[in-house]
C-alpha cells in the first residue's frame, strides 16, 4: 500500500505533464475537425484537455483511443512514443470513483500490452500497475472492472519487473478473493489464472505464499468446474505446471486437493488440442517429480498411465510434446527405488493392453532426428518396461531394434550405454527378437559401435552382452554368423586384453568364445594360434575369487586344449549352464 501511495503522490504533483506537452505541441484544432477524431496525436491532446472536463467527454475520448489501438498496431507504437502512458494513469488515478473510467483504462492498458513488450515495460515504469491494482481492489466486488484489470494484468506479467511489482502490492491476495467470489464468471476466471500462472514464474516464495492462501485448491475447483473450456485448460494447466516447478510445499496442496486428477482429466479431454495437451503433460510432470506419492497415485489409477501412453502415440512426431511425456514416464518408472520394480510392470502391462508400444518406437525415431538426449530416456523407459515379457513381444513387432541399431550407427558416445541396454532388454530371452537383429546386419553395428568406442570400458561392456545375448539359441549357425563369427571373436577377444582388470568383459568375453569354440574344432584352432588361451588364463588368475569368471575361463580352457570331436564339445556346452 505505501507503493501505491507513492503513485498517487507522484500523479498529483502531475509531474508527468511537462514531458507530455513537450510531445504535444499542436493546436487544439488538430484533434477535432468536423466531429471527426483525426489520429492519436490528436485524442491525447483532448484527453489531456478533458481532464478536469466532465467524465463524458474523457469517456468518449478513451473509447475511442481504444478502437484505434485493436485496428492498427501503429497507433499503440505511437501512443507509447507520444509519452500517452502516464497521461492514461493519471487519468485513473484522477477518476478513481468511476466505475466506467478505470474498467475503459484497464482496456486499453490491455490492448496496448497484447503481445509487445515495450509496451509492457513502460506501463510497469510509468506506474500502470499500481493503477489497475488500486481499481482492482477499489471494485473488487464488481465483476467488469475485476475482468478488465486482471486482463491487463495477464498481459503486463510477461514482464519479470512487472511480476515483481505485483507480487509486492499483493496481487496474488486479489486473485485468490476474485475466484472465490467470481467463479462462475468464466472470462474474470480464465484472466485471473493466467494472471496467477505468470506472477509465480520464477518466483519460488510467491508460489509457496499463493499455495499457502488456497490458491491451488481454488484452481483445481476451476478445473473441475470449466474442464470443457480448453482456454480455461490451457491457462490452469500453466498455473500448476508453475506452482508445481521445484516447490514441495505445493506437491502436498496438490496431493490433498487431488489436482492430479484434474490434470489427467483435461489432458484426457483435450488430447487434440495441441497448446492444452502440452501444458497439461508439463504440469504433470512438474507435479510428479518430486513426490512419490503423486506418483503412486498415477501408478494406482490405470487410466492414467493409459493416457498418457495414448497422448504419446498422438504426438509421436512432435519433439516438443515427446520431451515432457517421457519426463512424465522417467519420472514413474523412478518410483521402483520404492516398490520392487512395480511400477514398471504397471507401465508394460498398460501399454501392452492398449496396444500403444508403437507410440514408443515411433517417439524414439523422433528424437534419434531431433534429440539425442530424449532417445536415451526412452531407451532406458523401454529397458524398464521389457520385464514384460508380453512387452518385449509387442514392441518387437514395432521394429525397436531397426530403430535402436540405426541409432548405434548414428549416436553419440555418451548416450550408446543406454540404446545397448535397451538393445539387450529386447532381444534377452526372445527368439523372434534374435532373429529381427540378424536381419537388421546387427552384429556388424555392434562390432563396429565396439572398434570406435575400444576405450570405454562400459560401451565395450554392453557390446559383449549384446553378443553375448543373441548368441544364445540358433544364432550360431545362422548364415550371417558364420560370415562374421571369426571377426566377432577377435573383436571381444581385443576387448579383453584391453581390460584385463574389468572382470565383467572377462565374464562375458569367455562366455561368448565358449559358444564359438564349441562351433568346430577349426574354431578351437584359430583361437589358440592367435593366443585366446593366454588372455584367458590370465583371466583365471586376475580374478581368482570370481567364481563366475574362473568357471567360464576354464571351461574356455578345456575347449581350447581338447582334441576331442565337434560332437563332444558341443556334448560339454550342453552341460554347462549360462
Amino acid at each position: 500500500m505505501d507503493e501505491i501511495s507513492k503513485h498517487q503522490r507522484h500523479v498529483a504533483s502531475e509531474q508527468w505533464a511537462a514531458p507530455f506537452k513537450k510531445k504535444l505541441q499542436c493546436s487544439d484544432d488538430r484533434y477535432s475537425r468536423n466531429g471527426d477524431i483525426a489520429n492519436i496525436r490528436s485524442l491525447a491532446l483532448a484527453l489531456f484537455a478533458s481532464r478536469n472536463l466532465n467524465e463524458v467527454k474523457s469517456l468518449n475520448i478513451l473509447e475511442i483511443i481504444l478502437e484505434k489501438l485493436e485496428t492498427e498496431r501503429a497507433n499503440k507504437t505511437e501512443f507509447v512514443n507520444l509519452q500517452c502512458v502516464p497521461l492514461l494513469i493519471h487519468h485513473m488515478a484522477k477518476n478513481q470513483e468511476s466505475r466506467d473510467t478505470q474498467t475503459i483504462s484497464c482496456q486499453v492498458l490491455t490492448s496496448l500490452s497484447i503481445d509487445d513488450e515495450t509496451s509492457q515495460t513502460e506501463i510497469g515504469i510509468r506506474s500502470g500497475i499500481e493503477a489497475t491494482v488500486i481499481a482492482l481492489r477499489k471494485f473488487n466486488r464488481d465483476p467488469i472492472v475485476c475482468r478488465a484489470a486482471f486482463s491487463a494484468l495477464r498481459n503486463l506479467g510477461m514482464v519479470a519487473d512487472n511480476r515483481n511489482q505485483m507480487i509486492a502490492l499483493g496481487v496474488l491476495e486479489c486473485i485468490v478473493d476474485s475466484l472465490e467470489h467470481f467463479i462462475e464468471d468464466s472470462i474474470l476466471t480464465e484472466n485471473a489464472v493466467a494472471t496467477s500462472a505468470r506472477i509465480v514464474f520464477g518466483h519460488r516464495k510467491a508460489r509457496v505464499a499463493f499455495g499457502e492462501m488456497g490458491g491451488i485448491a481454488l484452481i483445481t475447483s476451476v478445473m473441475q468446474r470449466y474442464e470443457f473450456l480448453s482456454e480455461i485448460q490451457g491457462e490452469a494447466g500453466l498455473a500448476i505446471r508453475n506452482l508445481a516447478f521445484q516447490c514441495s510445499p505445493n506437491h502436498s496442496h496438490m496431493l490433498k486437493a487431488n489436482t492430479i486428477n484434474s490434470l489427467f482429466r483435461g489432458l484426457r479431454i483435450h488430447a487434440d488440442n495441441y497448446s492444452v495437451a502440452n501444458q497439461m503433460i508439463a504440469a504433470i510432470g512438474n507435479t510428479i517429480s518430486l513426490d512419490c506419492d503423486a506418483r503412486q497415485r498415477v501408478l494406482d489409477e490405470k487410466i492414467y498411465i493409459t493416457q498418457t501412453f495414448r497422448t504419446l502415440t498422438i504426438y509421436s512426431s512432435d519433439i516438443f510434446t515427446v520431451r515432457k511425456l517421457v519426463t512424465v514416464l522417467f519420472h514413474l518408472c523412478a518410483n521402483d527405488q520404492r516398490s520392487n520394480k512395480s511400477s514398471s510392470r504397471t507401465l508394460s502391462i498398460c501399454c501392452t493392453k492398449e496396444g500403444l508400444c508403437s507410440g514408443i518406437v515411433e517417439a524414439m525415431r523422433t528424437a534419434l532426428k531431433e534429440d539425442g538426449a530424449v532417445l536415451a530416456k526412452l531407451a532406458i523407459i523401454a529397458h524398464e518396461l521389457c520385464l514384460e515379457k508380453t512387452f518385449k513381444q509387442k514392441i518387437g513387432e514395432c521394429y525397436i531394434i531397426n530403430v535402436l541399431l540405426k541409432a548405434l550407427a548414428s549416436s553419440d558416445s555418451d548416450i550408446l550405454r543406454d540404446l545397448l541396454l535397451c538393445l539387450i532388454a529386447v532381444l534377452s530371452s526372445s527368439p523372434e527378437n534374435v532373429q529381427k537383429f540378424n536381419g537388421g546386419r546387427g552384429c556388424n553395428i555392434v562390432l563396429s559401435v565396439m572398434r570406435e568406442n575400444g576405450r570405454n570400458e562400459d560401451v565395450v561392456l554392453q557390446c559383449c552382452k549384446t553378443l553375448d545375448t543373441v548368441a544364445e539359441g540358433n544364432f550360431l549357425t545362422s548364415p550371417q554368423f558364420f560370415s562374421t563369427k571369426q571377426e566377432v571373436a577377435s573383436v571381444v577377444f581385443k576387448a579383453m586384453k584391453d581390460f584385463p582388470e574389468a572382470a565383467l568383459v572377462q565374464e562375458h568375453g569367455c562366455s561368448l568364445l565358449i559358444k564359438i569354440a564349441g562351433i568346430s574344432r577349426e574354431e578351437c584352432s584359430q583361437m589358440v594360434k592367435v593366443g585366446v588361451r593366454d588372455t584367458v588364463e590370465m583371466a583365471r588368475a586376475t580374478h581368482s575369487g570370481n567364481t563366475v569368471v574362473e568357471s567360464l575361463s576354464t571351461r574356455l580352457l578345456s575347449l581350447l586344449m581338447s582334441d576331442h570331436s565337434l560332437k563332444k564339445s558341443r556334448s560339454v556346452l550342453e552341460t554347462d549352464v549360462f
